[in-house]
């Protein structure tokens, strides 16, 4: 138990180092896929850009015509960061725990591929008319990357998640 408190607190530290961008040469990484380049950056910092991190559960897609571009219905599992910005003002309104959430497909976003079932962790802003978008790739749920998202949200934003 020791070994695991000790391997967290390192974790801790390093996301920390990282969201400073006081680790030398982490900076955002150029990624070319499907012919198009994407620009992506540490956890850390995509957290630092977005106002809202969930975690969340794809329930449904929604193509748009005529783009490449759609939106989701995700059940929200767990809120990290924006629990305000999340559950005000939101449009469309929430239906119980469930959001819409736009952006999927995005060119300018690496990782944004998802299907109906899959459970990410989604972190996002809201655009000028209150419709929550997908801002950075989705990451997938791994213990390794929750720590992560939760080290870089509670503690990096000055919040100690132990109390």
């Amino acid at each position: 138990m020791q070994l695991l408190a000790f391997f967290t607190s390192v974790l801790v530290a390093v996301a920390c180092l990282l969201a400073m961008e006081q680790l030398p040469g982490v900076t955002g990484v150029q990624i070319r896929r499907n012919g198009k380049t994407c620009q992506e950056y540490p956890v850390e910092k995509r957290e630092e850009i977005a106002n809202v991190v969930i975690s969340g559960y794809i329930h449904r897609i929604m193509r748009k015509p005529r783009t490449i571009m759609y939106d989701c219905d995700i059940e929200v599992v767990r809120v990290f960061k924006g629990s305000e910005a999340l559950y005000s003002n939101v449009v469309p309104p929430m239906d119980g725990n469930t959001i819409q959430i736009g952006g999927f497909g995005d060119p300018a976003i690496c990782d944004n591929a998802v299907t109906p079932g899959e459970t990410r962790i989604f972190m996002m802003n809201k655009n000028g008319n209150g419709h929550l978008m997908l801002n950075s790739s989705v990451i997938r749920i791994t213990l390794n990357n929750l720590v992560q998202a939760e080290a870089a949200v509670f503690v990096c934003d000055g919040v100690d998640p132990a109390g």
